[in-house]
């Protein structure tokens, strides 16, 4: 199974329900080299040392890279921080996303460099996994409408739309709700990915 080249808005809501793509996109397949590592796999896991390798390398690369840039910087280390800490944090770093390539694989570098081997890798990367099912729909939604701002967590997606005197919220309830105040729609909506 070939995954999706992260070029069009539909294949980031394909995230939603494809776990091979979802997987893809953590690990940075929108940039050339990752896809090119892990683009025509049937499986998602890396079969070599030496693949495994080339990946971490890349991902070191575009960390230090992007360290440089001091608001880069500062998604990277809050990224890390949110991974690791047991607090609700929301990110708003979905218009950065869009513009640079290959920052979910430097934020989960991030945040595997930050535990210093104090925390086991399937838990880190589990948590990126399901920031990144969250962030895959925050930038579907990013691309529909770029004047909203987004934010995202773990267990919530926000748009806001002042523009339209709009907001939707994301999340897991079972029934939508809806409400006016101040001339100001708000809409709490459960995850479009589930049941």
């Amino acid at each position: 199974m070939m995954i999706l080249s992260f070029n069009r808005d539909q294949y980031f809501y394909q995230n939603l329900t494809n776990k091979h793509q979802l997987c893809a996109f953590a690990l940075g397949a929108e940039l050339p080299s990752v896809y090119t590592l892990i683009g025509n796999k049937r499986a998602m896991a890396l079969s070599s040392l030496n693949e495994q390798n080339r990946l971490e390398a890349i991902a070191e690369q575009c960390y230090e890279r992007f360290m440089e840039e001091p608001r880069l910087r500062s998604v990277l280390d809050g990224y890390a921080d949110s991974i690791l800490n047991s607090n609700t944090v929301m990110l708003h770093d979905v218009r950065l996303h869009a513009q640079y390539a290959g920052l979910p694989l430097a934020k989960y570098y991030s945040a595997l460099k930050q535990t210093d081997g104090y925390w086991d890798r399937t838990t880190v990367w589990e948590k990126h996994l399901q920031l990144c099912e969250a962030l895959s729909f925050a930038l579907y939604e990013y691309y529909q409408d770029p004047r909203s701002d987004i934010c995202y967590g773990e267990k919530t997606v926000i748009i806001d739309k002042p523009h339209d005197r709009q907001c939707y919220s994301y999340t897991a309830i079972k029934t939508s709700v809806s409400f006016q105040l101040d001339r100001y729609q708000y809409y709490q909506r459960p995850w479009p990915w589930e049941d």
